[in-house]
């Protein structure tokens, strides 16, 4: 029963892998990790669509016939001229996508391909509240997992914190409101890489949007050691935060692009501290003798303060419980 209960229709958004954890794409055995994943989340929702660019599907030929027919529906997008070595989708073309295909009363959702979600009727509760001017933020809450990516929701979190604070896993608003934070969405983000889920709410505060926190244990994250590289990272978090600083003062408003501008520049100028310090310089000295260059240290500081800013906007809402 697609979310029966909510009066507007919900388009949950991801990008399904061909594989996750070791398991090939299977949404015939309810059994694996990502059938178990994207049946979590059909109470909430009345479709699924999975984005991907022509380059990936021309890839996988197969890849969005078995989606289909795992009832996922499929959103093909072609890549802009600076991604098109990028398999994964640019985050700013798949939402231009994601809103033109969308009905007018349409809300959004986004969150990752491995995600599962613990409490369908608190979503459907805290989505069928959501006005205009919100949007829903979630971090996600760390689980022990099996090796095939199985979890118990009643386990203890895992010793990494029952929250993890490295960035956002889901996020909700409607189609209009989405609409209005295109134009302050970095064109360098790619949807499941780095900083997307940093700068992307950034963009929707910037419009005015009201953040909205549904919980943590909302959803839940199987614990895995892959991270990407630190200079993934770097690389990544360094054209985003250029770019959004130039799309905020040429086509955002000023009282935000100058709030966002003091909040970056105490981060960027606090002391990180003896330990930190030492830290960074044995990554600056890896990254010179592996790639040759220096890093951009001041993003962990950004990272830090987006998070900030976030939480304390959040702190100010009410939650939905």
């Amino acid at each position: 029963m697609p979310a029966a209960g909510l009066s507007r229709p919900l388009i949950l958004a991801t990008s399904v892998p061909p594989g996750l954890r070791g398991q090939a794409l299977n949404l015939d055995d309810p059994a694996s990790l990502q059938a178990r994943v994207l049946a979590s989340w059909r109470p909430c929702c009345r479709s699924l669509l999975s984005i991907h660019t022509q380059q990936e599907l021309r890839r996988l030929p197969h890849h969005a016939q078995r989606l289909q027919q795992g009832g996922v529906e499929v959103l093909a997008i072609t890549q802009p001229a600076s991604s098109e070595t990028e398999h994964l989708p640019n985050l700013h073309t798949a939402l231009c996508a994601l809103v033109a295909a969308a009905p007018a009363n349409a809300q959004i959702a986004l969150t990752n391909a491995d995600i599962l979600l613990a409490d369908q009727a608190g979503l459907i509760a805290a989505l069928e509240r959501l006005c205009g001017d919100q949007f829903l933020i979630a971090r996600r809450t760390n689980v022990a997992a099996d090796r095939d990516g199985s979890v118990d929701a009643s386990a203890p979190p895992t010793r990494q914190g029952s929250t993890d604070r490295f960035g956002f896993d889901f996020f909700a608003c409607r189609a209009e409101r989405l609409r209005q934070a295109l134009p302050l969405i970095p064109p360098s983000l790619v949807f499941g890489r780095p900083w997307w889920d940093l700068f992307f709410p950034l963009a929707l505060l910037a419009t005015g949007a009201q953040p909205i926190n549904p919980g943590s244990a909302l959803i839940l994250h199987p614990h895995h050691e892959e991270r990407w590289s630190a200079q993934d990272w770097y690389r990544h978090g360094h054209k985003a935060d250029r770019a959004f600083l130039q799309l905020l003062h040429r086509q955002g408003p000023r009282p935000f692009a100058q709030h966002w501008a003091r909040q970056r520049r105490r981060a960027i100028l606090r002391w990180p501290g003896l330990k930190e310090l030492r830290h960074r310089l044995r990554e600056q000295r890896r990254s010179l003798l592996s790639a040759g260059r220096l890093l951009p240290l001041h993003l962990s500081e950004l990272s830090d303060a987006i998070n900030n800013l976030l939480d304390g906007e959040l702190a100010q809402s009410i939650p939905y419980r």
